[in-house]
């Protein structure tokens, strides 16, 4: 026999309730960053993780079982290279370079990656190899955006490259969104933060849009957090690198203005 009206409404209260304060305690909370130490303080981890070379551009892929940065160490195909590192039974490996499918005998950094519909991964990086969007930038090419379907041949990204420098490309970890700076006509004064979105990953992408309210007249320089489950249930923060200006955090999404705090050489921005 069925239960009261009544009686079953209080039922469901009660367990969306206990449902919430489940939810409500099983919720993560994160602690202050601890300090930094070498990766190769990791036991069993490549001795040539980090070398005497430039060694930067660090992101990991959404699995976090991959490590992929830019360097200049010997070895390499130019003045930079991409490379990456798999983590196998506790441990880091010696890092690899992507080959020449990505890299070229110019510069390429800022590595970043999600996995396409396909589940084959997609790299997003920058590169001022010759041959890009403005093929007569001579002598010296100015910086293009590309990508790489399973590490093959590299790619120009339709609709986000001009003739000035667009550099520094991070998509979010679903690859529904991107954001890079470029020193286009129309910026504060330096290279300033853009983004652009799709509704999927196969559609192409929208007209960048002018993150204004997080530029400065400061060259600003940006990084997007893209371990996909942190980056989605924070209320998608983005990781700013800016000269000369310590900011104050607030979500992407609010768009609100940078506020400056304090004067400095570098700092790192949380939005």
């Amino acid at each position: 026999m069925l239960r009261p009206i009544g009686s079953r409404l209080s039922w469901f209260v009660r367990f969306a309730l206990a449902l919430t304060v489940v939810s409500l305690a099983s919720a993560k909370h994160f602690s202050a960053w601890g300090p930094p130490v070498s990766m190769e303080s990791i036991p069993g981890t490549s001795p040539e993780f980090n070398t005497p070379s430039n060694d930067g551009c660090p992101i990991q892929s959404p699995d976090g079982l991959s490590f992929y940065m830019a360097s200049n160490r010997p070895g390499g195909f130019g003045e930079g290279d991409i490379y990456v590192t798999r983590f196998t039974e506790g441990a880091w490996e010696d890092p690899q370079n992507l080959g020449c499918s990505v890299n070229s005998d110019r510069g390429e950094a800022s590595p970043s990656i999600f996995i396409g519909e396909d589940r084959e991964p997609v790299l997003y990086f920058s590169s001022n190899r010759a041959g890009g969007f403005d093929p007569v930038d001579l002598p010296t090419p100015d910086s293009d955006i590309y990508f790489s379907r399973a590490f093959g041949p590299a790619q120009l990204v339709p609709g986000l490259n001009t003739s000035a420098d667009d550099s520094r490309p991070n998509v979010r970890f679903d690859g529904r969104e991107i954001v890079f700076d470029s020193n286009r006509p129309g910026t504060l004064g330096g290279p300033d933060i853009f983004s652009a979105s799709r509704s999927r990953v196969t559609d192409s992408w929208s007209a960048p849009v002018h993150l204004s309210a997080l530029s400065s007249p400061a060259p600003d320089k940006v990084r997007l957090r893209t371990r996909g489950h942190q980056f989605q249930r924070t209320g998608r923060r983005l990781f700013l690198v800016l000269v000369g200006r310590a900011w104050r955090e607030w979500p992407i999404s609010s768009l609100r203005p940078a506020v400056a705090t304090e004067t400095m050489t570098m700092t790192i921005v949380e939005w």
